[in-house]
């Protein structure tokens, strides 16, 4: 972005949905770039923008191969899981 002015933590936790004390911590960590020209961080809106696109979502990644999801079987009237549906079990 040509004119990319730095913000403040407060402003840009309102643009970016995350909290102030996350994005400071980031910050602090260097995980996202910014300055901090005296008590305060100053941070390019890019930078958090760039961060909120390359992080990894929360919680544990899947493992392969084990997406279940149950579906309703019209036919005995209970919920059952594709797998014992394409095993041809309830």
């Amino acid at each position: 972005m040509p004119n990319d002015e730095y913000v403040t933590v407060a402003q840009a936790a309102q643009q970016s949905g995350l909290s102030r004390r996350q994005l400071a911590r980031l910050l602090q960590e260097g995980t996202i770039p910014g300055i901090k020209p005296g008590h305060d961080w100053l941070v390019r809106p890019s930078a958090v923008t760039i961060y909120l696109k390359e992080r990894r979502p929360p919680g544990r990644p899947r493992k392969a191969g084990t997406s279940r999801r149950l579906i309703n079987t019209a036919d005995t009237g209970h919920n059952t899981t594709v797998d014992s549906v394409i095993q041809g079990g309830t």
